[in-house]
């Protein structure tokens, strides 16, 4: 019984528990790999203007002016095609990557800043390590018992091992939605503005159902009835 409750609960509690006592940096590799393997690819070339992506880099960087976030940011284009479709990711190290298609499909920029806080809550709450954490399993039970935390350190910065493939629990989906949510003035926005890119999202019907927006970010219709209409 303790085992299951162990495996259950203990290990998610210890998991999150660990999470904000390693540094933020040791994330740092695996995510230039990931991020390498993605902005190398010729087939996923930004097709978007130079002109657009330097007004939406400079208004990212008014809304990071504005909300302060603890971590610091780099946003990246690329062609989603069947592989990522109307897509965004957050990577541990901060690095955001927008695919052409979700901006093409968004209706305002507003609509776009709130896609970018939501993205910004699964880095600032640490969901990707969160999620690597329960994954290493025992290793974190192991290091919580005897007070060193450098095997799961080790770990976690020479392994890029599916932190692309990694989906958000409807938990850390509903955590992300409330940074969104809870910044969006700070950014000049309304919730509503998030509320009404969720819904595009949902409506939209290209690219590959498997690597969807919904694929990596679940429980949507939840989501968009959750977020006050404002």
């Amino acid at each position: 019984v303790f085992g299951y409750w162990s495996i259950q609960h203990g290990l998610p509690l210890a998991s999150d528990s660990l999470a904000h006592h390693i540094p933020a940096d040791v994330m740092d590799g695996p995510s230039q790999n990931a991020l390498n393997s993605i902005i190398d690819d010729p087939d996923q070339r930004s097709q978007l203007p130079v002109e657009r992506k330097e007004a939406l880099v400079a208004r990212f960087y008014q809304v990071l002016q504005d909300v302060k976030p603890e971590h610091q940011y780099s946003v990246h284009f690329i062609h989603g095609g069947e592989k990522f479709g109307a897509n965004a990711l957050a990577l541990p190290s901060g690095d955001i990557i927008f695919t052409d298609e979700l901006i093409s499909l968004m209706e305002s920029d507003n609509e776009i800043v709130a896609v970018f806080l939501h993205e910004m809550g699964h880095v600032e709450q640490r969901h990707t390590l969160r999620n690597l954490l329960k994954q290493v399993g025992l290793l974190v039970i192991t290091t919580l018992v005897f007070g060193d935390a450098t095997e799961v350190t080790g770990f976690l910065s020479t392994t890029a091992i599916g932190i692309m493939q990694l989906s958000y629990s409807r938990e850390y989906e509903m955590e992300a939605d409330q940074y969104a949510t809870n910044t969006a003035h700070k950014a000049r926005i309304a919730p509503n503005d998030f509320k009404k890119a969720l819904i595009r999202l949902h409506d939209e019907k290209g690219g590959s159902p498997s690597h969807s927006y919904l694929s990596t970010h679940p429980s949507l219709e939840q989501r968009i009835h959750a977020i006050p209409a404002q």
